[in-house]
């Protein structure tokens, strides 16, 4: 999986939080991941609110020639690379406002 953060470091702090809930007797019915952080409001100085981590050219390139594929409520999902970039949702942040994420390949 390539990522903006190190893949390694998202995936075990989440089985952290998905442990801790098991631990305290709860159950995970759902878990989606989106990896990139949040621009401090001071930073937010372009239209598209949106800053870079990373080399520009590699968000679009990755994944070129892979796919995204996940399992969603159940089922298997995946997505070829010309696609992925139209199968967005959308995500609302407290205090921050509304986020557009995509699938990123997992190849």
């Amino acid at each position: 999986m390539k990522s903006a953060l190190d893949p390694g470091v998202d995936h075990m702090s989440a089985m952290q939080v998905i442990d801790r809930i098991k631990d305290a007797g709860g159950k995970v019915l759902m878990f989606e991941s989106f990896c990139g952080g949040l621009i401090a409001p001071e930073s937010d100085d372009n239209s598209w609110h949106y800053k870079f981590t990373w080399n520009p050219r590699n968000v679009v390139l990755a994944g070129q020639g892979g796919a995204a594929e996940f399992i969603q409520e159940g089922t298997y999902k995946y997505v070829p690379y010309h696609r992925l970039f139209r199968r967005t949702e959308f995500l609302d942040v407290e205090n921050y406002g509304r986020f557009e994420g995509y699938a990123i390949e997992t190849r």
